[in-house]
């Protein structure tokens, strides 16, 4: 009978759509706070190729009283204890980090990061580890421009301490004089003769013209270990909520942030995206250029419409 009126008595977190951007969120103001102290006092740097983060101990204690606050508002929050547990664990405080990632997955088995987490420890980069982002930003982080440079146009980044994508697209000012009306991000789940092959798409409105661009995501070609945790932009795939399509100058100024939150039609893509390439890691990197070259064959990215 105690436990039935604690359930009923409690707060109870709902499902929100935008998880911890969602406007309507109990803990609104203390994610905020949460946010500027990881945004403007953990400062994520490349070195070697990898990102790191330069802080001190105040900035994470910081961090931790203000997602208790949070957690005050929301105790069953899954993505609140996840982003708990990653400060925890910058502070090397391993239990405390543990207890928070169980909770998570008991409100949410399926919770991708706490499940990474919880299985792979500090092997995985957890969500601190990524560059910021947020409507407001108007430089691209170096770690992304780094990438971009390597032909990467799709990037994971932390929008509101939980993970988003960036699609960067480097244009000038004459290829875009004018902020596209619309937009739209789709994805699409291809099965080739030779495996399957993700088809992004990103489709903007300028001037009345429809603009499209075609992009490829392949699953890994390296087997791994069976412990190995997956890439940070494959890993985090099915919990993405919120994209940011980019217009950046080569000097890496933002011309254009355009933000997009995902429908539930394109999560469910993601995911499905995300089981078949797990279930073909290995894939050698001909096969996956004949299933790209299949797919375009095959698929008119003119028939996608805003």
């Amino acid at each position: 009978m105690l436990r039935f009126l604690r359930r009923l008595l409690g707060k109870r977190t709902q499902t929100l759509p935008l998880g911890l951007a969602d406007p309507s969120h109990p803990a609104k103001r203390w994610i905020d706070a949460a946010t500027v102290i990881a945004d403007r006092r953990l400062e994520v740097k490349v070195v070697d190729g990898k990102p790191v983060i330069e802080t001190n101990s105040f900035a994470l204690r910081d961090l931790v009283a203000t997602l208790d606050l949070a957690l005050g508002e929301a105790p069953e929050d899954p993505d609140l204890l996840a982003v708990r547990a990653a400060a925890h664990y910058l502070l090397d405080e391993v239990p405390e980090a543990t207890h928070d990632l169980d909770r998570a997955l008991h409100y949410d088995s399926t919770h991708v990061e706490a499940s990474a987490l919880r299985k792979y420890g500090q092997e995985w980069n957890n969500m601190l580890f990524l560059p910021s982002w947020s409507s407001d930003s108007r430089y691209v982080h170096p770690f992304l421009a780094e990438k971009a440079n390597l032909g990467d146009i799709l990037h994971c980044v932390r929008h509101c301490l939980q993970p988003a994508m960036v699609l960067l697209l480097v244009a000038t000012e004459e290829d875009y004089p004018n902020a596209p009306v619309r937009y739209r991000w789709d994805v699409v789940c291809s099965e080739t003769p030779f495996g399957p092959i993700g088809a992004h798409y990103i489709l903007l409105d300028v001037n009345g013209q429809v603009r499209r661009q075609e992009c490829i995501l392949a699953p890994s070609t390296e087997a791994g270990q069976p412990n190995s945790p997956p890439s940070s932009l494959l890993g985090r795939l099915p919990c993405v909520r919120t994209c940011f399509i980019v217009l950046a100058a080569p000097t890496g100024e933002v011309l254009y942030n355009l933000r997009y939150d995902l429908p539930l039609a394109l999560r469910s893509v993601l995911k499905k995206l995300t089981r078949r390439f797990s279930k073909a890691v290995g894939t050698n990197s001909s096969d996956i250029r004949r299933a790209a070259d299949w797919h375009m064959q095959h698929f008119d990215m003119n028939a996608l419409i805003l």
